[in-house]
């Protein structure tokens, strides 16, 4: 289970919420539009984590987003370095992810 607050700070809970821990400072903060999509299996499972800061409930017109990865099923998290001018709204897995590994994004202009 996972959860983040407005400082964008992301914690994690392997007990179903008796006890959390912070794995992750994004630097991403204010009120967050929070989207988490996990790959197949148990073991070492992929986990994607986008944050997009939001103002007033709607996307801001210079968004700030930042979209990390974790190789461990959410112990730790690298951030995917997606370029200068991407900023993505939308993430979702590919129906063949443990084939193929491919994840789309949605930005407010194009597709990634």
């Amino acid at each position: 289970m996972f959860a983040a607050d407005d400082a964008g700070t992301l914690y994690r809970s392997g007990d179903g919420g008796k006890n959390w821990q912070m794995v992750l400072s994004s630097g991403v903060s204010g009120p967050l539009g929070v989207q988490v999509a996990y790959g197949p299996g148990e073991t070492n499972r992929p986990v994607f984590l986008l944050l997009t800061s939001r103002v007033a409930g709607a996307f801001p017109t210079d968004p700030t987003s930042k979209l990390f990865r974790s190789r461990d099923g959410g112990q730790t998290w690298q951030r995917v370095d997606l370029g200068p001018d991407t900023e993505p709204t939308a993430m979702a897995l590919s129906p063949s992810f443990e084939q193929d590994g491919l994840l789309f994004l949605g930005t407010a202009g194009a597709a990634w």
